[in-house]
């Protein structure tokens, strides 16, 4: 091996055992995910500790193992979802404990009980209720059977000891930063709104442009399609968040997130036609008169700018009103010219018409956000 290739093996490795560190400065230094996940960390140790405390030294359970357990699996990604996986957890502790005693009341053979109360646990997790908690209905009948104590009041510790490790995740997670994702939403709805701009503009240079083959609707059509389920998802998991947060309780404000991406999907769908009827009209009847070039190219740059108008957080409803009224006076534009037809070719008009159609939707859908 050269000198060159093993200096670039250990850049690469180098590279990789930095990245730990580099994540772990992000965290502390910037606002984002990664200051998100160490936060709700650091929460759900501070959980697991309060849950043994309680559970070791104050009720001084013999066992209580599934305390903290419970705790650090509680702390999830909102309080909604923690509330929610309370119930999941309560609920596959329980039917754990159940199995354990019937399994070991009813089979002597000790590893044939241990088999069927782990397989019926699985089988039983599969229930769609139970969601990413239904595999500990196997793994805390394991538990059980393998710690010890399989007496009545041993049984009912270890529910006690769930219910308290749910109990204090909650608290620890509505009390701690209850964690809200507005900003992943604002940011990947400005991920859409910009892609939708540039594709917008980039039909604008096209519009000018005498290069038949300029622009691909197809491929960026595709593109939006990713963009958009992101941007869905992490709608989706700001409005989870605000659910039961008692931050949004004491002074929060709501989300217009939810609209927004509305809009601009709706939007989309008469982007893409325009870009097919754009791609098509250039490849069979070539470039527009300049004149028209003109217009166009001003009305799609207008376009453009509304989008970003929507879906900036810091534009006021006047803002967005007055960048739809340009955009609609650029439109108004092209379609004079569909007036004077003596100035345009017939095919021109036939191309303009299913050009203004769907600029005119996007006009309407974005200005009524």
């Amino acid at each position: 091996m050269s000198l060159f290739a093993a200096t670039r093996r250990w850049a690469r490795r180098g590279g990789v055992l930095a990245a730990p560190g580099t994540w772990l400065r992000r965290a502390v230094t910037q606002s984002g995910m990664e200051r998100a996940a160490l936060l709700q960390a650091i929460k759900a140790s501070v959980a697991a500790v309060i849950a043994w405390v309680i559970a070791a030294d104050v009720l001084h359970f013999s066992q209580p193992f599934l305390a903290p357990w419970s705790a650090i699996f509680i702390v999830a990604a909102t309080v909604y979802r923690s509330i929610h996986s309370a119930a999941q957890q309560l609920a596959a502790a329980f039917i754990a404990v159940i199995l354990a005693s019937v399994a070991t009341g009813l089979i002597r053979w000790d590893l044939l009980a241990l088999f069927v109360a782990v397989l019926v646990g699985l089988l039983i997790g599969q229930w769609r209720f139970f969601g990413d908690s239904g595999t500990w209905i196997g793994i805390t009948a394991l538990l059980i059977m393998t710690s010890g104590s399989m007496e009545e009041s041993a049984l009912v510790d270890r529910l006690i000891e769930t219910a308290i490790g749910a109990a204090i995740g909650i608290a620890v997670n509505a009390a701690i930063a209850p964690p809200v994702y507005q900003l992943k939403a604002a940011d990947a709805i400005a991920r859409v709104a910009e892609d939708l701009a540039d594709v917008l503009e980039h039909m604008g240079e096209a519009a000018i442009s005498d290069d038949r083959q300029r622009f691909d609707s197809g491929m960026r059509a595709r593109a939006a399609v990713v963009l958009m389920r992101d941007a869905e998802q992490a709608v989706a998991l700001d409005r989870e968040s605000r659910r039961l947060n008692p931050r949004l309780r004491t002074g929060g404000v709501g989300s217009d997130h939810e609209n927004i991406l509305s809009a601009l999907r709706h939007a989309w769908s008469h982007v893409e036609e325009l870009g097919k009827t754009l791609q098509t009209t250039r490849q069979e009847s070539g470039p527009f008169e300049e004149r028209t070039r003109q217009c166009l190219a001003d009305m799609f740059a207008q376009l453009a700018d509304l989008v970003r108008r929507c879906s900036d957080d810091t534009a006021t409803a006047t803002d967005v009103e007055q960048s739809a009224a340009d955009a609609g006076r650029r439109l108004d534009s092209v379609e004079q010219i569909l007036e004077s037809t003596d100035s345009v070719t017939i095919s021109s008009v036939a191309r303009l018409v299913t050009i203004t159609a769907p600029a005119r939707h996007i006009i309407r859908e974005l200005s009524s956000r």
